[in-house]
């Protein structure tokens, strides 16, 4: 996802300013000044730069700022939405099952902060901070442990695929597709009967399960 900063914003905001022919419209560079302060100045109206008798040096930079900070953060909404949609499009269109395929989507929600290094044609090392971990695409393990026992993708093997622009599917079990899903419930399963109709052999009746010896030491087991 793209970040907009104000280094990028700058030239859009002055170009906004030009266009609907705001006089003594602000630059970037004393609307820098107030940008981190314009939160504070929407939310609380009796801010410190409306005190009594205070006016600031320049109204027109002040409303600069403040309209900048609105614009900016309308940009930051629709760049996250955006990223968020084609995210889910991403994997609404494989044969997985409705919940896997949410499973995926916050695994790649989560694997877009993460710093990829390429060992060789198959092992990668993915950062996570200070955290790194071994993702291995032959044998589809990760030292996280999710890939090779879930046999679904995690956030680490995610954000290898992404920067080698790879198919996710096929690095998904089988188990997980709708159509072995389905396949689950093509036979006939009978509820369990009421206990009093059970026939249960006398020999399990007349034994009795005591609870185990000893104490169990404090901890995990």
């Amino acid at each position: 996802m793209r970040v907009i900063d104000n280094s990028y914003f700058s030239n859009t905001f002055n170009g906004i300013g030009e266009a609907i022919g705001l006089i003594g419209f602000g630059s970037c560079e004393e609307v820098d000044e107030l940008e981190e302060l314009a939160p504070g100045i929407i939310v609380n109206p009796n801010h410190s730069l409306f005190e009594k008798d205070q006016v600031y040096k320049n109204k027109y930079v002040l409303t600069s700022a403040l309209k900048r900070h609105s614009i900016l953060k309308h940009f930051q909404f629709k760049t996250t939405r955006s990223s968020s949609i084609r995210s889910k499009a991403t994997f609404s269109g494989f044969h997985l099952g409705k919940k896997y395929e949410n499973i995926l989507w916050h695994n790649k929600t989560a694997s877009e902060k993460l710093r990829v290094v390429e060992t060789n044609k198959y092992v990668y090392t993915v950062l996570d901070g200070i955290t790194q971990f071994t993702v291995c695409l032959h044998q589809r393990t990760c030292t996280c442990g999710r890939f090779h026992l879930d046999e679904l993708l995690c956030p680490h093997a995610l954000a290898v695929l992404t920067i080698k622009h790879t198919d996710y599917e096929k690095y998904c079990s089988d188990y997980y597709t709708r159509k072995n899903l389905l396949l689950t419930y093509q036979f006939q399963m009978d509820p369990l009967p009421d206990e009093s109709t059970w026939n249960t052999p006398t020999h399990i009746l007349k034994e009795v399960v005591l609870p185990p010896h000893g104490k169990r030491p404090p901890g995990r087991p």
